[in-house]
């Protein structure tokens, strides 16, 4: 997944467009999430996403410009919001699209902005 995005997106400028792939690959792929989010395996999905995160890392290192102590946190934070993005969709009848996913967490990234409420 992530070095189809990475292919495909060489030179983009948009934001989003990394979330958008993500939501759409795993709108298609959902079984593996269902199963491992169904008998409380968050663990699994975590530990695939972190140990995969150095395809995604090195593409961006030139846009991101963290220090190395921040990398963890920096991963751990977006894991964390894709699992509990994708377990309310599924909660919710899985009834919007990639695209209306991408809406809504672009939505609540420009209050996050601008809100005194971090948590």
């Amino acid at each position: 997944m992530l070095h189809g995005y990475i292919e495909q997106h060489i030179h983009s400028d948009r934001k989003l467009d990394f979330l958008l792939h993500v939501f759409r690959y795993w709108t298609i792929h959902l079984e593996v999430l269902e199963c491992l989010l169904r008998i409380n395996r968050i663990d699994i999905i975590y530990k695939s996403f972190m140990d995969n995160s150095h395809i995604i890392m090195d593409y961006l290192k030139d846009q991101i410009k963290l220090p190395d102590f921040h990398y963890d946190y920096f991963m751990s934070t977006r894991i964390g919001i894709f699992i509990g993005i994708m377990d309310t969709w599924m909660k919710n009848g899985k009834s919007e699209s990639a695209e209306e996913i991408t809406e809504i967490i672009e939505k609540q990234l420009l209050f996050a902005q601008k809100s005194t409420l971090i948590f």
